[in-house]
């Protein structure tokens, strides 16, 4: 793997497979199985984007992270 795939234009899935193996703690957690998991993602936003996201959040009273989730939810809903 020459570059990184995470800014590769083209990311093959062994580059993947090669850095899900080296066992970074960071990255791989085991679970036990019959366990409810969650996947997370990381999300790139600007500064301006992140404080309209603080200011949606105090004004509902939320975390940011239920506010996105509310939004998908609208998102995700057919139209009437």
């Amino acid at each position: 793997m020459s570059e990184s795939i995470w800014t590769s234009e083209d990311p093959q899935p062994e580059d993947l497979d090669a850095f899900l193996n080296s066992g970074e703690p960071v990255v791989i957690e085991d679970h036990p199985g019959g366990q409810h998991v969650r996947a997370r993602f990381v999300v790139d936003v600007d500064a301006a984007d992140l404080e309209r996201l603080r200011r949606i959040a105090a004004a509902r009273g939320e975390d940011p992270k239920s506010v996105i989730s509310s939004l998908l939810r609208e998102a995700d809903r057919p139209a009437a």
